[in-house]
This record gives structure tokens, sequence and C-alpha cells, in this order.
């Protein structure tokens, strides 16, 4: 039942616990069919897989501050790390061969095959495939889908600000002449850009080296048009 809500569930924290949910059933099956040891090495695979997959999907959520996959899309283009990340808990979980969780899922087939009445191994078969579909939804709508268009202009700067994350993970460090090269008009309209950083988490953005904005404009009025975008300017 787990596995289907997992399956069509479009917050990428629930995905991942109706995952866990369904894959503790897989364990328990294994020990009402004996296999104790297949139990005990998918507990050990899941967890490691499921690490992985934690650690990416944290890394979306603060650097994106979203949770709905919907409404992500294409951050493979600006998130390379994470998404390696992800993707190879992801394979792990749905059963891709070479890696733990294909192996551990075959010794709890196997043991189920062998130790319960042959209706447990069709639930087992069929949770197992559907393991492999909503982790593969995940990966690709998250990842592999279409970066937003609204976020289409940050992408250069969304690279830098992903190899900032380690360190400052709500600064955006940016060279001066990028940020007034590409800066919006004065006014709503560059509130409205500013906004686009702000949604993705950047509480500050530090230019380096600061100068002088473009066409003489003062420094101040950006860091006003800034401000109210809830972001500081340094």
């Amino acid at each position: 039942v787990t596995a289907t809500i997992a399956l069509v569930a479009t917050d990428i924290k629930r995905i991942l616990a109706y995952s866990t949910v369904s894959h503790l059933g897989l364990m328990m099956l294994s020990l009402g069919a004996g296999g104790y040891t297949a139990a005990i090495f998918h507990l050990l695979a899941h967890g490691f897989a499921k690490a992985l997959l934690f650690l990416g999907s944290g890394s979306v959520i603060h650097s994106t501050e979203e949770q709905e996959i919907s409404k992500l899309g294409g951050l493979r283009r600006v998130m390379p790390i994470t998404t390696i990340v992800f993707a190879i808990g992801a394979a792990s979980l749905g059963g891709i061969p070479i890696l733990a969780g294909f192996w551990s899922k075959d010794e709890i087939l196997q043991s189920v095959n062998n130790g319960l009445n042959p209706a447990f191994i069709v639930f087992a078969l069929i949770t197992a495939l559907l393991s492999a579909l909503y982790m593969g939804r995940a990966v690709f709508v998250t990842f592999f889908g279409r970066l937003p268009h609204e976020l289409e202009h940050l992408l250069p700067v969304l690279r830098s600000r992903c190899e900032e994350v380690g360190r400052d993970p709500d600064t955006l460090r940016v060279s001066a002449h990028y940020w007034y090269g590409n800066a919006a008009p004065p006014g709503p309209e560059r509130v409205e850009h500013l906004a686009a950083y702000r949604a993705l988490g950047v509480h500050r953005v530090m230019i380096l080296p600061l100068g002088s904005a473009i066409d003489d404009e003062p420094l101040e009025s950006y860091a006003e048009d800034a401000l109210s975008a809830g972001i500081e300017l340094g």
C-alpha cells in the first residue's frame, strides 16, 4: 500500500518516507519466510541508500526551499553533485544490478519463494517493481525535468551558488560585472527579479569585488530593491 502512495506522492520527503515503510514490509516478509540474513542485509543496504537519498533531498530543499517535485525540475544543471548522490541512492533502492539493493532484494525474493505460499512472491515482486518506479519518478521529475521558466535567467548564478553551499548556504557570491550587467531596471521589475533569488533560499548577496553600479546609478538603489525582496546586499 505504501509503495503505491509513494508512486503518486509529490512531496520528496513523503516519497522517501513511504518508501521506507514499504521496504520495512519487505524485511518483515523475509523474516516471516525465515530469511533472517536477507532481512538484515536489506536493512543495511536500504539504510545506506536512504542516507544518500535524504542527504540529496535535504540539499534540494535547502537550496530551493521547495519540497514539491512538481514545482522542481532540471536541477541536474545546477546541482550536479546532488543529482549524482541522489541517483545512486535511488538506483540501489530501485534494485539496479551491481548495487547492494539489487542483491538484498534478490535474497529476500529467494527466501519468500522458498519459505512461503506462492502468493507472497507475487506481492513481493510487485513491491520491488513499484520501488523502481517511484524512485525513477522522483529522480527524473526533480533532476531531469525542465528547469522552471522563472529560474532560467538565474542559471549561471545558481551554479556559483551551489559551489558555495558547503561554506555558507544562505549567501550568494557573484562578481560585480555579472550582477550589475544582468540587473533588471529599477523598481518593481527588479524587486521581482531579486525575489526569485530569495525563493531559492538566498538571503544575502556578496558582490565581489564590491564596485559601483552601471550607468552611475547609486549602489543604495540596488540595496533598497534587494531589501524589498528580502535580500541583504553586501
